[in-house]
């Protein structure tokens, strides 16, 4: 799935092109991006609760998944991600992570003024020098986090089954490319209480020091085996089982998204 990620790259340069005109720099971000379907439901009035509620503002760089697959209950990764129907939330700071440079061959990232800027761009470029998933060759200095995903995803059309032995094709679902940047690249300097190992359990590095934590929240919605511990929440909200009230759904054909909206509309009439 390249798509998603040419999408996620031009919109990214969109807004960097913004930041460029002094006259929208103000402006030019919003506070909070959602990444989501075409056939998913967002009730906004609970969004804006939800991230109100948090202890920081926009400009601290944070991720909430709509619902997220952790690790290791799916087939395909053993890291985790978000199930992408459901909703990827991104607060500005998080934004700004994605659009900063990276200098990886050179001392730039760590001769910043600004500590936390400094500690997220050494880590990223730890991050592309580990290679998980083969973007260091897509990767040229001066990229940001966008430009190399948009990169990655762009580097190859296709690939014959005789290129496997000697190439590292691009075949990732989106879902899947989208945890592996958000999480290892530390978009988010939100941390979880889960940590886990990495996708390959390199040898070469350190284990324990170097252990992964995921930086998306879950508190929307996870599929974890423990479902006693850990509930479901919005993650079953799948198709026809989208009760009124719900803040997020997936799967929905346009006349359940219209009465959805109708009848949230009705209510909030009532009050």
């Amino acid at each position: 799935q390249k798509r998603p990620l040419y999408a996620f790259g031009k919109l990214i340069r969109f807004y960097r092109k913004l930041l460029n005109d002094e006259e929208n720099a103000d402006s030019s971000l919003p506070d909070y991006m959602i990444l989501v379907d075409d056939d998913s439901y967002y009730n906004m009035d609970l969004f804006q609760q939800f991230v109100k509620s948090w202890e920081e503002d926009s400009s601290f760089p944070r991720i909430e998944a709509g619902c997220l697959i952790k690790q290791p209950l799916h087939v395909g990764t053993n890291f985790s991600h978000p199930f992408g129907g459901f909703g990827l939330i991104l607060s500005r700071g998080a934004i700004q992570n994605l659009m900063r440079p990276l200098h990886c061959n050179s001392n730039t990232a760590a001769s910043s003024s600004i500590e936390e800027t400094s500690s997220f761009l050494n880590h990223a470029c730890q991050q592309l020098r580990l290679n998980w998933f083969g973007e260091a060759s897509a990767f040229r200095e001066g990229m940001s986090v966008s430009d190399l995903m948009d990169a990655h995803a762009s580097r190859e059309a296709y690939y014959g089954s005789d290129a496997l032995s000697t190439s590292f094709p691009f075949c990732f679902h989106s879902d899947w490319i989208l945890g592996h940047y958000m999480n290892h690249y530390h978009i988010s300097s939100h941390v979880t209480e889960f940590k886990e190992p990495d996708p390959f359990y390199v040898k070469a590095y350190d284990y324990h020091r170097y252990m992964p934590t995921i930086r998306m929240g879950w508190s929307l919605g996870i599929l974890y085996e423990n479902k006693k511990k850990n509930p479901p929440r919005n993650c079953y909200n799948d198709g026809e089982k989208c009760p009124v009230g719900s803040q997020i759904c997936h799967h929905l054909t346009t006349k359940q998204l219209k009465d959805i909206y109708d009848t949230e509309q009705r209510i909030s009439k009532k009050r």
